[in-house]
């Protein structure tokens, strides 16, 4: 309901000549001033009430224009939730894996938490416990075509903690999943 309260707040205001810019929003009247969310909210929240709408329609648009500003927050916390999983690898798996956990009940956050399994394999200080990062694995709503992720249930499964643990697991697991194995001893084989 706050979603479709703040687009039709957002509508609402490209009707007035207020539009979302890349940083902020602006206006037809002076756009060479950026707004930030909350200044469009309160500022634009009583003209709701001068509209030819029933009572409930106008209440409902100036919620929609708070809700603006939750929409915003949430956005900006599902980006830093995102940045904070893509660079959490060298994390010890007994920190992260409650985060983890919960991050799979996200699905914005799913290829987040993707890239920071591979991260968590691949970093120096990586640290994963192979069964239960698999499990998280398996939980993730992923497009078919992830980069690495064959390779990354490879390794996984076959109970490879971190990339310097098992410094051949990773090609390994590249060569399996393509397909080439063997692809390297025929190109060493003298043609007959």
């Amino acid at each position: 309901m706050e979603m479709q309260a703040a687009e039709a707040a957002r509508r609402w205001l490209v009707d007035q000549g207020v539009r979302q810019a890349r940083d902020g929003w602006v206006s037809d009247e002076r756009p060479d001033v950026l707004l930030t969310t909350n200044q469009v909210a309160q500022s634009w929240a009583g003209d709701v009430f001068a509209e030819d709408l029933d009572a409930a329609d106008q209440l409902r648009l100036a919620f929609g224009l708070l809700d603006l500003r939750v929409a915003e927050q949430s956005e900006a916390r599902l980006r830093r939730a995102r940045r904070v999983l893509e660079c959490s690898g060298p994390v010890r798996w007994t920190v992260k894996e409650p985060t983890y956990r919960t991050a799979v009940r996200l699905p914005a956050l799913h290829s987040a938490l993707c890239r920071g399994l591979r991260a968590g394999f691949h970093d120096v200080y990586g640290d994963l416990e192979p069964r239960a990062a698999l499990a998280l694995l398996d939980q993730l709503d992923l497009p078919t075509d992830t980069q690495h992720l064959a390779e990354l249930r490879h390794v996984l499964a076959a109970g490879h903690k971190n990339h310097y643990r098992g410094p051949g697991a990773w090609d390994d697991a590249v060569r399996s999943c393509s397909g080439a194995v063997g692809l390297t001893d025929q190109r060493k084989k003298p043609a007959t």
